[in-house]
């Protein structure tokens, strides 16, 4: 007799972990950073879970249509444990829509950041900074994409102090759910309309299921 199985996804979890805590960081600052890493977590879960769709799709009339599109992304590489996020976004959105989508345009630009935003957090390596001839400091060079994206606000002073204290506060938090929300529905849109039914993508992936 043949076992049983099943596709666990683990989105849905982590999704929530990152909502809450944005919520949270609005009164308190310290669960801004589980917010930031978790969205990015998020994101990641949920572009694993659309390529094992292309793969894989639950209905037959679906593997017709995306099978130019698994071919396109197993040949990118997208299944392979090498391949980083922004590849796996950028060559999943091309692979479906048949054009080369490149990080130039957005919300491509604020998923980057993003991604180092989190990778600065979660490997928290010794940052060399130094002071100029005005003895001023200057900011993280994360700290000034955020500030020219307009996430943060320009500091008057730059305090010689770790990086992570400048992205723990609400508004970073706020940004990494909503680059994470924005770049999904990218990728959602993609999707051929009939795919996007029999698959139930927006009833699992829409706007109104992620948003805060």
């Amino acid at each position: 007799m043949q076992p049983n199985s099943a596709k666990l996804y683990s989105s849905g979890h982590l999704l929530q972990i990152a909502r809450d805590n944005v919520r949270a960081s609005q009164a308190d600052t310290l669960p801004s950073i589980v917010a930031i890493v978790f969205s990015a977590l998020s994101l990641e879960a949920i572009v694993n879970e659309l390529l094992e769709i292309v793969r894989e799709p639950m209905h037959t009339l679906s593997r017709h249509e995306l099978a130019t599109a698994a071919a396109l992304a197993e040949a990118a590489g997208l299944y392979t444990r090498q391949a980083t996020i922004e590849a796996k976004i950028l060559g999943l959105v091309s692979s479906l829509s048949g054009t080369k989508v490149t990080s130039g345009g957005q919300p491509y630009q604020d998923c980057g950041l993003l991604v180092t935003v989190r990778n600065l957090i979660v490997h928290s390596r010794p940052e060399t900074r130094i002071e100029d001839e005005d003895g001023i400091w200057p900011a993280p060079k994360v700290v000034k994409r955020l500030v020219e994206r307009r996430v943060l606000a320009a500091p008057d002073v730059v305090a010689v102090g770790a990086t992570i204290g400048d992205l723990q506060n609400y508004a970073v938090a706020r940004w990494s759910f909503e680059t994470m929300v924005a770049t999904v529905q990218a990728i959602i849109e993609s999707f051929p309309r009939t795919v996007r039914a029999n698959e139930n993508l927006d009833a699992f992936y829409g706007r109104e299921n992620l948003d805060l």
